[in-house]
């Protein structure tokens, strides 16, 4: 797996892409940037797995990269899995994305570490890892989950996840 997943209670500074979770009911986050209204002027309505990528806020900022994961309070592991692997997929030309999506579940919060850690690797994984032939590997190599006060079941789910991935 070219991938590496760690735990930090914020963001780095020098990510390129921040992964962002959105509900299709309540509020939009902070830092999305924009309204529900705003949003669904794009197409984007916050459904299960549904991406949306915009450009930084700054010029020395991380692209942001929308993923619906439904209504809120249907949010359970599986389902950030799925949204998981499509925010990787959206943001696999970046070398470096930090992401809050295992916060976003309901319930334990190791396991939606460890569901989001699965998601993500394997949406990466490519065949090629085991060729001569990198030009279809992802560069995304370093996703940080953002966890807050809860770094040490973020910490726990994410390293489940890796050996589960790697598996």
């Amino acid at each position: 797996m070219r991938t590496t997943f760690t735990a930090a209670e914020k963001a780095p500074t020098r990510v390129r892409a921040h992964i962002i979770a959105v509900t299709s009911d309540g509020p939009v986050p902070r830092e999305a940037g924009m309204s529900r209204e705003a949003l669904a002027s794009l197409g984007f309505e916050a459904g299960a797995s549904q991406t949306l990528v915009l450009p930084p806020t700054t010029t020395s900022g991380p692209v942001r990269v929308l993923v619906g994961v439904g209504p809120a309070a249907k949010v359970d592991a599986a389902l950030l899995r799925n949204a998981a692997a499509a925010s990787a997929r959206a943001a696999q030309r970046h070398d470096s994305v930090s992401t809050t999506l295992a916060l976003a579940g309901r319930g334990d919060v190791r396991t939606s570490a460890k569901a989001v850690v699965e998601g993500m690797a394997l949406a990466l994984h490519r065949w090629a890892d085991l060729k001569n032939d990198t030009g279809s590997a992802p560069r995304l190599t370093d996703v940080t989950l953002v966890a807050g006060e809860k770094l040490t079941q973020v910490r726990a789910g994410a390293a489940a996840g890796s050996v589960t991935a790697r598996a």
